[in-house]
């Protein structure tokens, strides 16, 4: 296994404005202590909905099986673009990552058919079309690696080693090979069975409303095979 490891951050992004800081921080400054008043403790739940309030959470997304449906021709359902939205509104940031090998009559094609696919799609959200670099909000990214595990020889390849350079600790994949690499790597994989896919994001959507989805990424991190 490589030396490559997932990053113990669990999240990526944050909504705060250097703005925002210095406002609080001066009307802290300007407050005497004599006049604060004890706060208590919040709950676990009530730090877990605050914090989903400020950030956002990179999350993959398979696409052939999972976000397509297993359409041969790469048409994303209506109930599938809803499913996006709704993890949008949650406070993820979802992209798609897909295995495409380089062999083969049908590679560029496929290929073709993800990136009309994922202009559709952020048409759907109102994003600007542009691919950009990397995942972030505002756009729909994505990315297609050429092999679909990690391979010992070369020291490189598979979905875990790109969802690691991406940041992302949480994928939506149908294939369990890949789902199993991932969890080995720290991350936190769903296996989508078929035609599951809205069924899976409602229930990421859900464990995000409680501190349930945080455990799981710690005991994805706290098991990964080293």
């Amino acid at each position: 296994m490589s030396d490559i490891r997932p990053s113990k951050s669990i999240r990526c992004y944050r909504f705060e404005t250097e703005v925002g800081a210095e406002q609080r921080g001066a009307s802290s400054s300007s407050t005497a202590p004599s006049t604060l008043c004890p706060t208590p403790a919040p709950s676990a739940e009530a730090v877990s909905v605050e914090r989903y309030a400020f950030e956002l959470t990179p999350i993959a997304l398979d696409f052939h099986n999972c976000l397509d449906d297993g359409g041969v021709d790469g048409y994303i359902p209506s109930g599938h673009v809803r499913a996006v939205t709704a993890l949008i509104a949650a406070g993820f940031v979802p992209w798609i990552l897909s295995y495409i090998g380089t062999n083969g009559q049908d590679s560029e094609h496929r290929r073709t058919r993800l990136e009309v696919a994922r202009r559709f799609l952020a048409k759907q959200m109102g994003y600007a079309t542009d691919c950009g670099s990397e995942p972030i909000a505002g756009k729909i990214f994505a990315h297609v690696c050429n092999r679909r595990l990690y391979n010992e020889r070369w020291q490189s390849g598979g979905k875990a080693e790109c969802l690691v350079r991406f940041g992302t600790e949480i994928l939506l994949d149908d294939n369990r090979a890949i789902c199993r690499e991932a969890t080995e790597w720290g991350i936190l994989a769903y296996n989508v069975p078929r035609q599951k896919f809205s069924d899976i994001v409602a229930q990421v959507i859900e464990e995000s409303r409680s501190p349930e989805l945080e455990q799981k990424l710690q005991e994805s991190w706290q098991n990964r095979i080293l």
